[in-house]
């Protein structure tokens, strides 16, 4: 009995200690589950396939967009979502559901070539001969290619 008295005491005298202390102390916490990204695009932004990706990139956004197996994929601070559509609504992806085609690549590489890519397109748009397209809003991933001649 002596052992569980001192025992009850010890804890509610660590409990005020701990209390005391935490009176000091802010603590905040924000914890969005599943919540999804909010991405604003004005308007349908130009998806090109660099040949040495093998998968559309968005340029011309603030957006790292990617476009493969039908879907449209984005990635903020390292994390994956999918959608049906260029501006969501999106979806939380574990980085290995990812298609093979974007996964075999590393992420710098990915924007390092989608940027050289892109500035090809626009430095001369009239006879660019990659493939590209632009989705209609709210496009259900039907985007097809075109060759531009």
């Amino acid at each position: 009995m002596k052992k569980m008295s001192l025992l009850l005491c010890s804890f509610f005298l660590l409990t005020g200690l701990i209390k005391a202390q935490a009176a000091d102390v802010g603590v905040h916490l924000n914890v969005n589950i599943g919540a999804s990204p909010r991405v604003v695009i004005a308007e349908p932004p130009v998806f090109i396939a660099p040949p040495a990706l093998g998968f559309y990139v968005a340029g011309g956004v603030t957006y790292d967009l990617f476009y493969s197996d039908s879907h449209y994929y984005l990635c903020r601070g390292n994390v994956w979502y999918y959608a049906a559509s260029y501006d969501g609504p999106w979806i939380m992806i574990r980085y290995e559901r990812l298609p093979l085609e974007i996964r075999r690549h590393k992420y710098t590489r990915i924007i390092a070539i989608r940027d050289e890519e892109y500035r090809r397109y626009t430095h001369n748009h009239s006879h660019y001969d990659g493939w590209y397209f632009h989705p209609s809003r709210h496009d259900q991933g039907r985007g097809q290619g075109k060759k531009r001649h």
